[in-house]
């Protein structure tokens, strides 16, 4: 057994804008994982040593019998299944976004979406630490979050969840920032339809989208209010 406790990122990487065939799930969803830029793992062996890199092809099948995930506290179920749960979210939420592509920035992930190149990236995340990287963030144009939506996430997010993280290779791979993020609770257990069990809500350039009910065919209906950030900020990482 060996422990994998992080891994290289290689913003050069040839896969994941050459490759036609992206993860999918189903034909109408389709994404590109952001671990097709991780380069190695990090691992500790206690037979060849500390810190050394195992590329990410070398683990195939064929060496590998079994993988355990470690979760945070209190956290219910993988990031694995959030990031899947999250896509469909996000799709169900595209119709709702029809109104504001007069934002550049919305248009332009909606362009790359029919490309097939968005991209998804989840993290494990407390409300404080969400709410401070929020606090912190400016896009492109220097703007920041009004305080008025800030105190009003505050009472509306719990205590611990994913984020799963939304972007596109124009501006992850080389800027490592993103357009937006969807959160789903990690303190229950994961509900993979389309309910608003799980769904916390999702923020898009220039908007966030809340579940408001299923209609009569079971269609999501999600509505929108307007957000400060109107275009791509940093993606998340511990300590910024």
């Amino acid at each position: 057994m060996i422990p994998f406790f992080g891994h290289t990122f290689n913003e050069d990487a040839w896969s994941p804008h050459a490759e036609q065939d992206y993860f999918k799930i189903g034909e109408a969803i389709s994404y590109i994982p952001s671990r097709a830029w991780l380069s190695s793992f990090i691992v500790h062996d206690d037979n060849l040593g500390p810190n050394l890199c195992i590329p990410q092809g070398f683990l195939d099948k064929a060496k590998v019998d079994y993988v355990l995930e470690l979760l945070p506290q209190g956290w219910r179920y993988s990031g694995v299944e959030a990031e899947l749960v999250a896509a469909d979210y996000f799709y169900s939420i595209l119709p709702e976004l029809a109104d504001s592509l007069e934002k550049p920035w919305l248009r332009r992930l909606l362009e790359y979406v029919i490309r097939k190149k968005l991209i998804l990236r989840h993290v494990p995340i407390g409300k404080n630490d969400y709410l401070a990287a929020l606090r912190r963030a400016t896009d492109w144009e220097g703007r920041a979050e009004s305080t008025e939506t800030l105190s009003v996430l505050e009472d509306l997010v719990p205590e611990r969840y994913w984020m799963i993280e939304v972007s596109v290779p124009e501006v992850f791979s080389t800027n490592k920032r993103k357009l937006g993020e969807i959160l789903l609770d990690a303190e229950r257990e994961l509900s993979s339809d389309i309910d608003g069990t799980s769904f916390v809500l999702a923020r898009f350039p220039g908007c966030y989208a809340f579940f408001d009910q299923q209609d009569g065919d079971g269609i999501p209906r999600f509505s929108t209010t307007s957000s400060s950030l109107e275009s791509h900020i940093p993606v998340y990482s511990v300590g910024s």
